[in-house]
């Protein structure tokens, strides 16, 4: 071999190598930033929950689902005020949910970041909660939006008035749920329409 063949193969090993360096050390960081998909020996917090249903039921009977891999949203259902007191009914499962966050929050438009939140819960070692969960919530003649009994001290209980979010009457919403693991790196977020009247 002469030495410019030579030269040239030296180039191309460093260039292999450097290559497969930066390859590593990229896998590396995305394994950090928690988009890595769990395997033998991940920890679950790393990568967060995934919510795989998201049910919502109004007090005429309606209800709408979005499951995991879906984003289909179709038409809105009604939030009544008057209605059964203004009840509606709010179920979510999640997977990959060792230590996570929950919160409920509505809003106008697509964007959950100008949304209200209106229930939130944090499930630790200490706080143990189930992956799969029923609220029974309420929007009042008033516009106060929660979960639970009203008057109740819990640590996930608050209710938050959605004047803001709502305008005039009919108003179109959306309802979110947005799961994320406790230092809230890694987040899933999914929607329903709503009315609220």
């Amino acid at each position: 071999m002469s030495r410019l063949e030579l030269s040239k193969n030296v180039k191309k090993i460093n260039a292999l190598i450097l290559f497969l360096v930066i390859a590593l050390l990229g896998g590396c960081s995305l394994i950090k930033k928690g988009t890595f998909k769990a395997g033998v020996g991940t920890s679950y917090s790393q990568i967060g929950p995934q919510i795989t249903l998201f049910r919502v039921k109004d007090a005429y009977g309606t209800e709408r689902v979005v499951r995991a891999m879906s984003s289909v949203n179709t038409g809105p259902i009604k939030l009544s005020r008057l209605l059964n007191r203004g009840r509606f009914v709010i179920e979510w499962d999640l997977r990959n949910a060792d230590e996570y966050l929950v919160e409920l929050s509505v809003g106008r438009g697509n964007e959950i970041a100008n949304s209200s939140a209106f229930y939130g819960v944090a499930c630790t070692r200490d706080e143990k909660c189930e992956s799969r969960a029923v609220k029974h919530c309420f929007l009042s003649p008033g516009l106060l939006m929660y979960c639970g009994k009203r008057g109740r001290s819990t640590n996930s209980f608050f209710a938050t008035n959605i004047s803001n979010q709502v305008g005039e009457l009919p108003a179109y919403l959306t309802l979110f749920v947005k799961a994320c693991n406790l230092g809230r790196t890694a987040c899933d977020t999914k929607s329903i329409n709503v009315v609220a009247e």
